[in-house]
């Protein structure tokens, strides 16, 4: 293993095998981590981070049990649990704010999801990415799902989207 920083500022490291070295890992000087020789900007990772988070719902109260969220890059993937309550207006379509990032735009209304593997609603239902920081809770044929279908419910959910 050899370390270099070389005229570039960068940090480089590297091994050696069979008389001939390979760059390994790059810490470039202007941010990210770069692996196995690439020296691109656009694919260095820059960011990583872990953390929680609290959905909300108008008309509809929610309980929010073990929100956490991953962040590698631009990809963020979460999971939770919540229980929601009774539903002022059971016609409203169930759609939860408060993800930890804004999404991507253009990436809308089905474009980025997930899924509800446990719950008690008793229907096959999926999330999507709806606007900036909102899931929403959609049925097996893409349809949003009201607030009367979820109400009073307990449900795991995870959903994956990119950043801005």
């Amino acid at each position: 293993v050899s370390v270099t920083t070389g005229y570039s500022s960068d940090f480089v490291v590297q091994t050696r095998h069979q008389g001939n070295y390979g760059e390994r890992l790059r810490v470039r000087s202007e941010g990210g981590l770069c692996f196995n020789g690439d020296t691109a900007a656009a694919n260095a990772l820059s960011d990583y981070e872990e953390g929680t988070f609290t959905l909300a719902a108008s008309a509809m109260g929610v309980t929010n049990t073990d929100c956490k969220y991953v962040k590698i890059g631009r990809l963020v993937h979460c999971t939770g649990r919540i229980a929601t309550g009774s539903s002022g207006n059971g016609s409203l379509v169930a759609q939860f704010s408060g993800l930890p990032f804004a999404g991507q735009s253009g990436t809308v209304n089905g474009g980025q999801g997930g899924t509800v593997p446990i719950h008690d609603v008793g229907v096959t239902l999926f999330t999507s990415l709806v606007s900036n920081s909102n899931m929403r809770m959609n049925n097996d044929t893409g349809s949003a799902t009201t607030q009367s279908v979820v109400d009073d419910k307990q449900m795991d959910f995870n959903i994956t989207y990119y950043t801005t």
